[in-house]
């Protein structure tokens, strides 16, 4: 997601204008750029959660981190 995608998306969070990406898996704790790990936050969200896991339980972050526990499990 570059700047102009961002433009007219809200945050994952809080609804605020997006104006930064946020990796549902951190990439601290292995997360991968792709679209199914990414979602638009504002910067406040983005900057307060770090790299600490996502305290959202929708569906899309749901997926995002059972996707990463399977690819998690295939590589042991």
């Amino acid at each position: 997601m570059n700047r102009q995608m961002l433009r007219n998306l809200f945050c994952h969070y809080c609804m605020r204008e997006a104006t930064t990406r946020d990796h549902v898996v951190a990439k601290a704790r292995h997360g991968v750029n792709s679209y199914f790990n990414l979602v638009p936050a504002c910067g406040p969200c983005n900057s307060t959660r770090g790299s600490s896991p996502s305290g959202c339980s929708c569906e899309f972050c749901t997926r995002a981190r059972w996707l990463f526990d399977m690819g998690h499990r295939r590589r042991r």
